[in-house]
């Protein structure tokens, strides 16, 4: 240690890339150490040259719970998908037009960040926060449609649904 102050510091030793040993020494001002790191053999693992990553489970009906992603194995669900996706694609390709600078950016990682929500999310997620850009009663008729079920889809279009007034929305107050 060269400093003034006493200090640590964390030898760590590498084989092929691999970090294979550490140790953390303490050193007073003007105090130096050897340090031995011991590597452990690793141990013989059997592991069958043959292993096979299982498929995936069926996501199969579609729910109002199931990942937007899931929509993929049906030709309506393709469809509404890519509905869905036409938002952010829009917001992409306005960003585009944008000159290089820090708001393309920006709106380039919203649009982004966009298509990534909606992918990930489930219909009813993103009804939960569209409010009534996505109503409830829409994610339900996405999923029916998504499953081939097109009058029950339109059933849910055509549904109403009865929200109850928010607090803020109660008269007198």
């Amino acid at each position: 240690n060269t400093g003034a102050r006493a200090g640590a510091e964390v030898a760590q030793l590498y084989l092929d890339g691999e970090l294979r040993g550490f140790e953390k020494v303490y050193l007073a001002p003007g105090e130096s150490k050897t340090v031995r790191i011991t590597v452990e053999p690793e141990p013989d693992a059997d592991c069958p040259d043959d292993f096979t990553v299982p498929p995936e489970a069926p996501r199969w009906p579609v729910t109002t719970e199931s990942r937007m992603t899931d929509f993929r194995q049906s030709a309506l669900g393709r469809l509404i998908l890519g509905f869905m996706f036409s938002v952010a694609r829009k917001q992409e390709k306005a960003a585009q037009k944008l000159p290089d600078g820090p708001e393309k950016d920006s709106k380039l990682k919203g649009a982004l960040f966009m298509y990534r929500v909606m992918e990930s999310n489930s219909p009813r997620s993103l009804s939960m926060c569209a409010g009534s850009r996505l109503p409830f009663n829409m994610a339900e008729a996405f999923a029916e449609l998504a499953n081939g079920h097109p009058l029950r889809g339109i059933r849910c279009c055509l549904a109403t649904i009865k929200v109850p007034p928010l607090p803020k929305e109660q008269a007198g107050r």
